[in-house]
């Protein structure tokens, strides 16, 4: 038999493929869903906030039960909507600018059950936005992603493989983790992973917006659409906020 690495022996022997494949079954593995919120344009002066979420599960399989709830609720909705986009869905625009607020309520609520009730923990990368340059926005960005994740080194390094989940198709996240080192995290791997997905992208798209709409809420800078949509500041810490910070890191 080969000795001095997992992998199967030249020979082929049964116990040295067994063992191999049983050390493979056992790494550690950490898949983290991440999604923004905010206006990443230099040009817009909209939002001053740019949020990053990291939505971490060890196991997933201690949530199938809230996932299938979820899965089950978004059949069932109006229209027979695949996945929850926050930020439309408040603003009340495509593909939810025909649903009227109460429905629109429903959906978020059935998205909000699934991260108040799934096993996981969370952390943001917040940046309040100073510069108006695309490329000195996304070097800043990426320091402010990287001190967030270097924070949490320890953490990271309990596990084999730690599989990030990103939507490729955002040309501005993209940027950012391209701009990254991959040695952040030690066995790190990015997954093109879009909202439709999965259903804890979706879960990582609440988390962002919410850190935005309490930021609003804080500053006296909460949207017309948000107060309609949330209430006022007390109402958005009591009904939202506390029970999402039972996840934080």
């Amino acid at each position: 038999m080969g000795t001095g690495n997992w992998g199967p022996s030249k020979c082929g022997g049964l116990f040295p493929l067994f063992f191999f494949k049983q050390h493979m079954n056992n790494k550690k593995t950490l898949n983290i869903y991440i999604d923004e919120s905010g206006d990443e344009s230099q040009y817009s002066t909209k939002n001053s906030l740019y949020v990053v979420s990291f939505l971490c599960v060890e196991d997933e399989k201690l949530s199938n039960s809230a996932i299938k709830i979820f899965r089950q609720k978004l059949k069932n909705a109006e229209g027979g909507s695949h996945f929850v986009h926050v930020g439309n869905l408040v603003r009340k625009e495509k593909p939810y600018n025909d649903m009227q607020r109460e429905k629109r309520k429903i959906l978020f609520h059935d998205l909000f059950l699934l991260c108040e009730h799934s096993t996981y923990k969370y952390f943001n990368a917040v940046y309040i936005k100073k510069q108006r340059n695309q490329r000195t926005l996304i070097e800043n960005i990426s320091k402010c992603i990287f001190k967030e994740i270097e924070k949490r080194s320890p953490y990271f390094n309990q596990f084999d493989v730690i599989n990030f989940h990103y939507d490729g198709g955002q040309a501005f996240l993209k940027g950012v983790f391209a701009s990254l080192s991959s040695s952040i995290v030690a066995n790190a791997r990015y997954v093109d992973t879009q909202q439709k997905d999965h259903p804890f992208m979706q879960a990582s798209d609440l988390l962002s917006y919410m850190e935005l709409v309490w930021f609003h809420a804080c500053n006296g800078q909460l949207t017309e659409s948000e107060i309609k949509f949330f209430g006022l500041k007390r109402k958005i810490k009591k009904d939202y906020i506390r029970h999402l910070n039972t996840h934080r890191f």
